[in-house]
């Protein structure tokens, strides 16, 4: 883990996870705990690659002299997290659904021996990897909206759906909402961008001119020397990156695919807005859906929803390029998603833009997507 909050004390968080999770653990009630992993969230540890992106954190296990093991390690609520990684340096978790484990398991499953729930207690339980992917089985008689609603379900079974539903996301949402009061805090988006991704980070001058550079670089590999055009693109990149890093910027990333007939061009920068407590009892993120509401031109679209990362708005319309950045003349279709920081302290904006407003319905399903498959990254406060 490259960043060290050796001088943060865990705060711990029972609301934040699964308050029936940890009731199934308890029980040792296999069919309570399958229903509540295909519906609620768990947290999981994360560490940091030598690039800074986060990944789930696994621990070695097995026998002395047999071959190495590994132990993925889940928690009902972030209290337990805390009581297991005490004053460790390493305390980043990340908050997800239960049903997300199951890529996770099938494509390490040759390394990863056995799933381990609250391994500081209460109630630690452990169970092989076959185990949990079976409970994580999609079953007719999960209802996520009486899961939601408190209902029983019927059937119990070992299976269930594979993704929450925009209910039950809703309900996840109210319960991280209330995670302030624990001091549990946001410090991340991360997003599933597939290798057609190339990103430049914002964090600094020096990083945005090297990546740049870099990235023009193997844009042109191939193509007959063109120095114009290098320096061109190179400096078209670094000045977009300038005006994104000073709007609270934290990332670009740049759409790559191509084939010989063509190209598609699709930009994503994320912004991060840390904003405070709320006043008044209304959300950061009800106050920006005004805003943008009372700004609205003809042609213009925004809609509310919810994801397993909380709820959003999602902002289209279509605009002229940037002169600063060299993009006037050109229209561009730009869909900006704000996102409510699961303390609601704060909002994160990610922007997509494109010039080809005639692929909308395509462009939108990509971002769509990308927005739906995020989760957050959180981090406990001082004590």
């Amino acid at each position: 883990m490259t960043d060290e909050h050796t001088s943060i004390p865990v705060e711990p968080a029972a609301d934040v996870g699964s308050e029936r999770l940890a009731a199934a653990l308890a029980e040792r009630d296999i069919p309570a705990v399958g229903q509540a992993l295909r519906h609620d969230y768990v947290v999981v540890p994360v560490t940091r690659d030598p690039s800074g992106a986060s990944q789930i954190a696994v621990y070695g296990a097995g026998e002395p002299g047999a071959p190495v093991r590994y132990d993925l390690y889940v928690f009902s609520s972030a209290s337990t997290f805390a009581a297991f990684v005490g004053d460790a340096p390493a305390r980043e978790f990340a908050l997800q659904t239960g049903s997300s484990l199951g890529p996770f398991l099938e494509q390490h499953r040759d390394v990863i021996g056995r799933v381990v729930f609250d391994p500081a207690g209460p109630h630690a339980v452990q169970a092989a990897v076959e185990d949990v992917l079976a409970v994580l089985e999609p079953q007719v008689t999960d209802d996520d909206v009486a899961w939601v609603a408190g209902a029983p379900e019927t059937g119990g079974g070992d299976g269930g759906s594979g993704r929450a539903t925009a209910a039950a996301g809703d309900a996840a949402a109210g319960r991280r909402g209330s995670a302030g009061a624990a001091g549990d805090r946001a410090v991340g988006l991360d997003l599933a961008l597939s290798k057609d991704w190339a990103v430049i980070d914002l964090t600094d001058q020096a990083t945005i001119e090297r990546q740049a550079a870099q990235l023009v670089a193997d844009q042109l590999k191939g193509l007959p020397p063109s120095p114009v055009l290098r320096a061109e693109m190179t400096r078209w990149l670094t000045s977009s990156g300038q005006v994104a890093a000073a709007g609270r910027g934290r990332f670009m990333a740049f759409f790559l695919r191509r084939n010989e007939e063509a190209a598609v061009a699709l930009t994503v920068t994320m912004y991060w807005h840390e904003l405070g407590p709320e006043i008044g009892g209304r959300s950061h993120l009800d106050a920006m859906t005004d805003r943008i509401r009372s700004r609205m031109a003809e042609g213009e679209e925004l809609v509310g929803a919810t994801s397993t990362a909380g709820p959003f708005v999602r902002h289209t319309r279509t605009t002229s390029g940037a002169k600063e950045v060299g993009g006037e003349g050109i229209t561009l279709l730009v869909t900006d998603y704000w996102l409510l920081f699961p303390d609601r302290r704060g909002l994160c904006l990610l922007s997509f833009s494109s010039p080809h407003v005639e692929l909308r319905e395509q462009i939108q399903l990509l971002a769509d997507n990308i927005v739906l498959a995020g989760s957050w990254v959180m981090e406990s406060a001082a004590a």
